[in-house]
């Protein structure tokens, strides 16, 4: 049996609105245009290269983080409800 190869994952990567959408469990497009067009949200914005939209790894793991610590501190605030 082989041993499992490592494939290196580079936050600069840039990732397609599927790519996107399949990470964030499956989103529609209309989803993340909502989420962009929201400023409290805070979701990075796409670069835009030929017409395409491509979000940079890193920028949508630190939006999920934050996310996160966001909804762990309303939780907390909240009595753990």
């Amino acid at each position: 049996m082989r041993a499992a190869s490592k494939i290196a994952v580079d936050d600069d990567d840039l990732l397609t609105s599927a790519h996107v959408r399949a990470a964030l469990g499956g989103i529609s497009a209309a989803t993340i245009y909502r989420w962009t067009q929201r400023a409290n949200l805070k979701f990075p914005e796409p670069i835009k290269i030929a017409g395409r939209k491509f979000w940079r790894r890193g920028e949508v793991r630190a939006w999920c983080e934050a996310q996160l610590m966001q909804r762990m501190h309303n939780s907390l605030r909240d009595g753990g409800a």
